[in-house]
C-alpha cells in the first residue's frame, strides 16, 4: 500500500512539473496580451514561439514590421525579443534588417543598453550578454547616452544612461568587451 502511494505522488508529481513546463507565466502572457488587437499580435506571437519561419514570413510580407515602435511605452521588436528571452527570434530580427541601433522614443534608451540586463525571475538572476553581443556584430553604436533623465507620461523617472553605465552596475565582462 505505502509502495503504491508513492508511486501515485510521483507521478502526481511529474505529471505537474510537466504541464507547468509547458505554460507561459503570467508576465509573459501579461506582456504578449499587451500586444493583443494590433497589427504585430500574431508577430509578437511567432517572436514567443521563436517560430522562425514564421518571424521570416511576416518580415517578407511586410518589412515595416521590423520598424515598429508600441505608442504607449515606445517598445520594438527586437525589445520584445529580448523582454521575452527568445534569442533565436532576436537573432533573426538582426538577420531580416532590424535596426541594432534603435532608439526607443519614449525613453531614450538604445536597444544595446536595454540589452544590458540581468535575465531570470524572483528565483534565479543570471547574465546574458549574448543579445548586446550580437547588437554589436550587427553594428551598434556603444558610444550612444543618454544625456539627461526625464519623467515619462506614467510619471516614472528615466535617468541619462549609456551602455558603458549600464554595464558597470550588471557585470565586467561586458564593461571590457564595450571598453574595446
Amino acid at each position: 500500500m505505502k509502495y503504491i502511494l508513492i508511486r501515485i505522488l510521483f507521478f502526481s508529481i511529474l505529471l505537474f512539473y510537466i504541464l507547468s513546463c509547458n505554460q507561459m507565466s503570467y508576465q509573459e502572457r501579461k506582456y504578449i496580451d499587451h500586444f493583443k488587437e494590433t497589427r504585430i499580435e500574431h508577430f509578437v506571437e511567432a517572436i514567443y514561439a521563436e517560430d522562425l519561419k514564421r518571424i521570416d514570413y511576416f518580415v517578407k510580407d511586410n518589412p515595416d514590421l521590423l520598424k515598429y515602435s508600441d505608442a504607449e511605452y515606445g517598445t520594438g521588436v527586437l525589445e520584445i525579443s529580448i523582454d521575452l528571452e527568445k534569442y533565436k527570434s532576436f537573432k533573426k530580427l538582426l538577420e531580416l534588417g532590424a535596426d541594432p541601433n534603435y532608439v526607443n522614443p519614449i525613453d531614450q534608451y538604445s536597444i544595446l543598453i536595454k540589452s544590458i540586463k540581468s535575465f531570470g525571475s524572483q528565483y534565479e538572476w543570471r547574465v546574458d550578454n549574448r543579445y548586446a553581443y550580437l547588437l554589436l556584430e550587427y553594428g551598434a553604436n556603444p558610444n550612444y547616452f543618454v544625456i539627461k533623465g526625464f519623467e515619462d507620461v506614467n510619471n516614472h523617472y528615466h535617468s541619462g544612461a549609456s551602455s558603458l553605465s549600464k554595464a558597470s552596475s550588471e557585470n565586467l565582462e561586458m564593461v571590457k568587451m564595450l571598453i574595446k
